[in-house]
C-alpha cells in the first residue's frame, strides 16, 4: 500500500475526472471560534489527524453503481491495492 495525502489523492481524482473536495472543517479551525475562544489545533491532536485525511467524494441521487464502483477503483489504483 502507498501513503497519498489528501491533496494529492483530490488532485489524482480530479485527473481521472471525479470531483472530490474538503467540505467540512473542524470547529477549532473555524475563524470565529478561534478568534472568541483562542482554539488552537494543536489541542486538539486527535481531530487534527483525522481532518488531515479527510475529503468528500461524489454522492449524489444519479450516481450509478458503476460510476460508483469506478471510484472505487480509482482510489484503489492510486493507493496501489
Amino acid at each position: 500500500n502507498a501513503f497519498v495525502d489528501r491533496s494529492r489523492m483530490i488532485e489524482l481524482l480530479a485527473e481521472d475526472g471525479i470531483g472530490s473536495s474538503v467540505h467540512y472543517k473542524p470547529l477549532h479551525r473555524m475563524s470565529y471560534y478561534q478568534q472568541n475562544y483562542e482554539l488552537k489545533p494543536e489541542d486538539f491532536p486527535n481531530t487534527e489527524k483525522i481532518w488531515q485525511g479527510c475529503f468528500s467524494l461524489p454522492i449524489y441521487s444519479l450516481l450509478s453503481l458503476d460510476d460508483a464502483q469506478f471510484v472505487v477503483e480509482r482510489i484503489k489504483h492510486h493507493l496501489k491495492f
